[in-house]
């Protein structure tokens, strides 16, 4: 029997077989090549996409908390000038419930810790004593408060949200607060829904005892979220992305981000094999699409054998070293002359580029400001960097808005952003083709101009002052801005004193009256 097998062995068939099974070999190789190489890119995108929403929610809730405690706040100064006035005072608490949609139900307690009066009425709780964790804890801070969930005097499960009363004269008087009912429509789950994702993801927002404040499912709000990293880490003011496996045992791919006004945590997350379904689905197309030609290709190996062998060894070679910068030229000119091949070669061009658009989209996220749409500061400091290294002449541009805080302050910072977008805009049209305009932080920006006199560049900074000074802002109306104008190299020795002194020169403008240009 040995010696028959031994005949019918022959160097065609050695062939065939030595061809096909370098051929499977090849193909697993790319396959699993391309399906690990996808596999992490779908998880680092989820991940990411969870961080940021997650962040975005965490801020929208921090901002709300900022405005709950300023209308607090303003409450407890107007009730503080008028304690011994109960017409002032229900007529405040009333205009106050009126007016905050957020909060299911308004108290006023006195320094005992006694309630002297509630919204709604219907509570019956005027008159009583507060004994409640949220109540306890705001008379021993005396200062705004923001409480884990805890049970009402009326049982219900929320948070209470605390700023003290004062007199005049600086004395406690006690305390207003608000709550927030967790187990019905709140506010938490009208800014959630506002911000909602047509997938399998959801948000679920903790407090910093690892309580659910909300959470899709009502039942679960009020439960603890115990031994969650993603809880853990919020609870330490991070934010940040990780596989976790939550409390159920499903392992899930989970953003976070924390709140700073309260120390609550906001968690976007996603079942890891939701996630991945997509990946399986292709890399069974894929099977679907080579494995009959390759049934095929059985029959004519003997003579093809090291031609459909190499290509496939090439792209397998190339698809190791995704990331170098050769890789995509060297794929490109693999001799794919049969389609499964052409097929790779396509599919891991498109992997390399994509992987490349991801890197300059990250690029470009960390180089540009957010809400201006200009330079940031780390793209000013890389491109500053180049200059000095270069010996570049350049003149520099240090600009800030006159009384900014007072657009803030009387139009609210939604219309203050709408404001550093406008002036952006003026300082992007002032640029020419190598000009970079930057926001350095908050309402102040500077411009640099390679190759620029400090004439020149005084003579821009005073078009430019004009042109703000005649622009209309939406709401704002008009506004003004203060310039310090210098260049480098001029009498110092790095750029860094050179940005120094356009700051100097800028604030010499301010002192001098705002709305000016100093050059030196």
């Amino acid at each position: 029997m040995k010696k028959k097998l031994l005949q019918m062995l022959n160097l065609r068939l050695l062939i065939i077989a030595f061809a096909f099974l370098m051929t499977l070999l090849t193909l697993f190789n790319s396959f699993y090549s391309a399906w690990r190489v996808q596999k992490q890119v779908l998880i680092e995108n989820e991940l990411s996409e969870n961080q940021a929403y997650a962040e975005r929610i965490a801020s929208t809730i921090d901002l709300y908390l900022a405005v709950f405690m300023e209308r607090l706040e303003y409450s407890a100064s107007v009730i503080g000038q008028h304690f011994d006035d109960e017409s002032i005072i229900s007529g405040e608490m009333m205009r106050m419930q009126r007016r905050d949609f957020g909060f299911d139900s308004v108290t006023l307690v006195d320094e005992k810790g006694k309630i002297i009066g509630v919204l709604p009425e219907s509570l019956n709780l005027k008159g009583k004593m507060l004994t409640t964790p949220g109540g306890v804890e705001a008379l021993k801070e005396m200062q705004p408060t923001v409480s884990s969930a805890y049970n009402s005097l009326s049982g219900n499960l929320v948070v209470y949200i605390s700023h003290p009363v004062r007199n005049a004269q600086g004395k406690y008087l006690g305390f207003i607060g608000g709550a927030i009912y967790l187990q019905r429509s709140n506010v938490l789950s009208a800014l959630i829904s506002n911000h909602f994702r047509n997938d399998d993801s959801y948000i679920y927002v903790v407090d910093k005892n690892d309580q659910l404040l909300y959470h899709p499912d009502p039942a679960r709000r009020g439960e603890k979220e115990e031994g969650n990293a993603a809880v853990k880490a919020v609870e330490q003011g991070l934010s940040g992305a990780m596989e976790v496996t939550n409390s159920r045992g499903v392992e899930m791919l989970a953003g976070y981000a924390s709140i700073n006004t309260s120390g609550w945590g906001v968690v976007a997350q996603k079942p890891k094999d939701k996630t991945l379904t997509a990946l399986d689905g292709l890399m069974w197309q894929m099977i679907r699409g080579v494995v009959p030609l390759g049934i095929v290709g059985l029959f004519i190996l003997w003579w093809l054998g090291n031609e459909i062998v190499r290509p496939l060894r090439q792209l397998a070679d190339h698809a190791i070293s995704m990331d170098s910068d050769e890789s995509a030229e060297k794929v490109r000119n693999v001799r794919s002359w049969y389609i499964e091949a052409s097929r790779l070669r396509r599919a891991l061009l498109q992997g390399m580029e994509l992987i490349r658009e991801k890197m300059k989209w990250l690029n470009d996220q960390a180089s540009t400001d957010p809400l201006t749409g200009l330079v940031n500061r780390r793209a000013a400091e890389k491109l500053l960097a180049e200059y000095e290294h270069q010996q570049r002449q350049f003149a520099v541009i240090s600009l800030d808005i006159d009384r900014f805080k007072a657009v803030n302050d009387t139009f609210g910072h939604d219309i203050g952003d709408v404001t550093l977008k406008a002036l952006a805009q003026l300082l992007k049209r002032s640029c020419r083709k190598n000009d970079t305009a930057c926001r350095m932080g908050g309402e102040e920006f500077m411009m640099f101009f390679p190759e620029t006199s400090v004439e020149a560049a005084a003579d821009i900074a005073e078009r430019l002052r004009k042109e703000v000074a005649a622009a209309k802002i939406e709401t704002v109306g008009h506004i003004t801005i203060s310039l310090g104008v210098t260049v480098w190299p001029s009498g110092v020795d790095s750029v860094s004193q050179a940005l120094k002194r356009a700051d100097e020169l800028m604030y010499q403008a301010k002192q001098a009256g705002r709305n000016q240009v100093v050059a030196g």
